[in-house]
């Protein structure tokens, strides 16, 4: 499960058009099993920080919103198996393009 949330600040704003910036924030919890090994399960948590720029374009009632940004994403957790636990962390940057479709008014 990953939450994230993007505090857009106008850059240029009318009725049909919007460019805006900001940061975004992400935090997770991540759960499952690992492929090649069914009885090694994983946890793990996650925060991300970056930046990020978009457009909101309106349609009658329905606005397409591409963004792009950076993200640099922590993480730590632990593996659990029959022969062994480890506990990790690491770091990761990744950039990114989103699409969303949003409907009504």
């Amino acid at each position: 499960m990953v939450v994230a949330n993007t505090f857009g600040f106008a850059l240029i704003r009318n009725p049909d058009f919007r460019w805006w910036i900001g940061p975004q924030v992400r935090v997770g919890f991540h759960s499952g099993e690992v492929d090649t090994d069914p009885l090694t399960d994983y946890e793990l948590v996650s925060f991300g920080l970056g930046a990020v720029t978009g457009f909101n374009f309106m349609a009658g009632n329905v606005c397409i919103s591409p963004s792009l940004g950076i993200l640099t994403t922590g993480f730590a957790g632990e593996t659990d198996s029959p022969d062994f636990d480890e506990e990790f962390e690491g770091a990761i940057t990744t950039a990114f393009l989103n699409i969303a479709v949003l409907f009504g008014k």
